[in-house]
């Protein structure tokens, strides 16, 4: 009994014929004996494009009647000339006549990507302070089965429709003197149909109100932050939104039900760079940082509106150490696990160790270079990164406590995966491209990742932010930095 391996598809104007063999087959004239055919449905209107992926699956991409197929693989049926599981030999069938499939030939649905175009304001070409480029959107959040996202360097809100695929920009209120300032970075949704949002380096924090259907876009007047670059690091608890200083000199709490904010004067912080994008999880009542270029971890307790720093443990004065921490079960309690941004190790944060404010880096593997990671998805007890400067994807495993890369290695252009871009669904994560070509997929039960090159994105600064369909459908929004257009992962 002899197994066959795929190795080509190829296309003959109506039907689809996969061979299986290797190249001793080709070479000895047997590949046609090795053979399987198949009709894709809807009927394409022109030759589909095939992607074989090394673990040998088939991602197909076809036209129907001038539309993309958003579903990568469609069998009508395949022919076959024996139900053997191991396939012993494959007439060469001319017909796509149903027949039963081959048990162990797999043809999962693969996913694509596209792009959905929407009218933004145009940006200004010239380079802000603080950013290379001038950015539509860096975050975004649901409410009301809507995506909401607030403006960076754009004029507006963007307000993304996932049901009808449709978006519409909402003017926000900005002081005289700030259009072009960076706005905000950070937002967050909180009990209410509510989402919050702290300033950059404009003076005021923002609420969207999505109660009743209805939106309502406003700034909060009753305090005024002048300060430049401070927040970028939030989470939520209740009603309130809690956000450590990037360059701000306290912790700010947004109050949803009052409409109100304010900074915490319990501690002044003083160094630059604190604490960055992401790197803060809640759990319950408290919220745990880690420092990027601050030295210690911040702890926030929204019981008490209260912050501190666990100064027991120094983590120094080098620059951008650690970007997206998550809350992860080690299947004895919840720890804080955080991937590095400079620094060589992850990050664990240990909330309910007995001998109190506890936080060590795993130091099975020793990670080098700069800007590694910073968009991360959890899936089960597992944290995924996506590379930034790093050529492979790390997998931090909470169960073990250990980390490891897994995947192939990324060079060049091919990597550059920034922010809020990751997304888990099921047993997979994507994770839409900044300055890499392709979205990125992770398939978290092999540990093995591929790129979806059913479409190419070769523009820098593209996405990095991007959210599940609020409204259930298998599919994923992404939110332009740079582009006009939103990108679509279609599932």
């Amino acid at each position: 009994m002899i197994q066959f391996q795929l190795f080509d598809v190829e296309w003959q104007h109506d039907y689809l014929e996969i061979f299986l063999g290797d190249d001793e087959d080709v070479s000895a004239g047997l590949a046609e004996r090795h053979k399987l055919t198949g009709a894709l449905f809807p009927l394409p209107i022109a030759k589909p494009k095939s992607i074989i992926s090394k673990s040998g699956y088939i991602t197909m991409v076809w036209h129907t009647d001038g539309q993309v197929s958003r579903r990568g693989w469609n069998f009508v049926a395949l022919t076959a000339s024996t139900l053997s599981p191991t396939f012993r030999q494959f007439e060469n069938a001319s017909t796509a006549q149903p027949s039963t499939v081959p048990t162990n030939l797999v043809f999962p649905l693969s996913a694509t990507s596209r792009l959905l175009n929407t009218e933004l304001p145009s940006l200004p070409d010239s380079s802000p302070i603080g950013f290379p480029f001038f950015y539509h959107h860096l975050t975004c959040d649901e409410a009301d089965n809507a995506i909401y996202c607030a403006p960076l360097h754009s004029e507006t809100m963007t307000k993304i429709f996932p049901q009808t695929e449709t978006a519409t920009n909402i003017a926000v209120g900005i002081a005289d003197g700030e259009d072009q300032n960076p706005k905000y970075a950070t937002c967050g949704s909180v009990q209410g149909n509510m989402i919050l949002c702290a300033p950059y380096s404009v003076q005021h924090a923002l609420y969207i109100d999505t109660t009743g259907g209805s939106t309502l876009v406003q700034t909060m007047s009753d305090r005024s932050y002048t300060e430049t670059e401070k927040y970028v690091a939030c989470s939520a608890i209740g009603r309130k939104l809690y956000c450590a200083p990037y360059r701000a000199s306290g912790v700010l709490v947004i109050d949803g039900e009052t409409r109100t904010s304010r900074k915490l004067t319990d501690i002044t912080y003083t160094s630059e760079y604190k604490y960055y994008y992401e790197s803060c999880a809640p759990l319950r009542s408290k919220i745990y940082c880690a420092p990027f270029d601050s030295q210690f971890v911040l702890v926030i307790d929204s019981a008490t509106d209260t912050s501190e720093q666990w100064t027991s443990i120094n983590y120094g004065r080098s620059l951008s150490k650690y970007s997206t921490c998550r809350a992860l079960d080690t299947g004895s309690r919840t720890k804080i696990f955080c991937a590095p941004y400079h620094a060589d190790n992850v990050l664990v944060i240990d909330p309910d160790d007995p001998a109190g404010k506890t936080s060590y880096a795993l130091k099975q593997t020793m990670l080098a270079g700069d800007s590694k990671f910073s968009s991360c998805a959890v899936s089960g007890a597992k944290l995924f990164c996506a590379p930034e400067g790093a050529n492979q994807v790390l997998l931090v495993d909470a169960s073990t406590e250990s980390s490891r890369l897994i995947g192939s290695s990324f060079e060049g252009s091919h990597k550059h995966y920034v922010g809020r871009s990751c997304v888990a669904k099921s047993s997979f994560v994507y994770c839409a491209p900044w300055d890499a070509n392709y979205v990125l997929e992770i398939d978290v039960s092999q540990e093995s990742m591929v790129l979806l090159t059913d479409a190419e994105y070769a523009n820098p600064n593209q996405w990095g932010q991007c959210n599940l369909d609020p409204t259930g459908n298998n599919r994923i929004f992404c939110a332009p930095a740079r582009p006009n257009s939103i990108l679509v992962i279609d599932l």
